[in-house]
């Protein structure tokens, strides 16, 4: 069933395939509020010969699931990403979406780490900035995650779907955005 419409967040900007981002306090940046949708994905692989098509039939998934165009895109590695990514920026460009000097990413470590509510991390390497978000989980302190903080795994039980959700199908965070402690 589809997702239902939500209402546009303030100061967000929509792009040409419908993906709507917004500014992140902390962050020089916008975030997509919600997972790169296969829809989204399918105009990419459409227009560019030659990309995988492993994100069509992931293998991870049972033989008679079909994810719906508002599922999370799966089975993407980092540089297919970073490819959609440039895609998405030339297309954007030239249809004057987005100026000169303007370009879609992927988000930073530290980026991800405000936009995932962890604030502003301290340390230099990994284990130096896991002390102080030991046990900070997007949907707060408490484990396991409380029923409809996002798509988890189903022996958790707190949400209704059997592999990935539409995007967006739950809360969003402080910033406006959705799924990031879960589905994909």
């Amino acid at each position: 069933k589809p997702t239902p419409l939500k209402p546009t967040p303030p100061k967000a900007f929509t792009n040409t395939l419908d993906m709507k981002f917004v500014p992140v306090k902390g962050t020089d940046v916008q975030f997509c509020i919600w997972e790169t949708r296969v829809k989204d994905y399918a105009a990419y692989a459409a227009a560019n010969a030659g990309v995988d098509g492993s994100w069509k039939k992931p293998e991870f998934f049972d033989e008679d699931y079909k994810q719906e165009e508002t599922h999370p895109v799966v089975e993407v590695s980092w540089n297919d990403a970073n490819a959609f990514c440039a895609w998405l920026t030339k297309k954007e460009l030239a249809e004057g979406k987005i100026k000169t000097g303007q370009k879609y990413r992927l988000p930073t470590d530290a980026e991800w780490s405000v936009a995932g509510g962890l604030g502003q991390e301290k340390g230099n390497t990994p284990k130096e900035k896991q002390r102080d978000i030991k046990d900070v989980y997007p949907w707060g302190k408490e484990w396991p995650p409380p029923v409809g903080a996002g798509n988890y795994n189903k022996f958790l039980d707190v949400d209704n779907f059997n592999l990935t959700a539409p995007v967006g199908s739950f809360s969003a965070n402080q910033f406006g955005l959705h799924d990031l402690g879960g589905n994909v």
